[in-house]
């Protein structure tokens, strides 16, 4: 099975794991591609408005969705995974 390479980043799956255990410290221009990534960039506009950082997507919570025009179930659902799933990477203990 290959793998599919996007155009978006050009790093290995190592710094992309990394990459996504900095989230916190992520600018708003790498929120808009973790949205492309994950198959929400109809939102790219309103998180760019509101200048969301790593940081802020991190502390979203599903009340914040409709703020940010997120009112459809299965992106509330798309967008809430993803945050728990960086949320799981940021915790977890790096090696030395």
């Amino acid at each position: 099975m290959h793998r599919m390479v996007t155009e978006v980043s050009d790093k290995s799956s190592e710094e992309e794991e990394s990459s996504v255990t900095a989230a916190p410290k992520w600018s708003v221009e790498q929120v808009l591609g973790w949205l492309d990534k994950i198959g929400l960039s109809e939102y790219r506009s309103s998180f760019e408005e509101n200048e969301i950082t790593g940081a802020d997507l991190l502390d979203l919570r599903e009340r914040d969705f409709g703020d940010l025009g997120v009112t459809k179930v299965g992106h509330k659902k798309m967008l809430w995974g993803g945050i728990q799933e960086l949320l799981q990477a940021d915790s977890k203990p790096t090696r030395s």
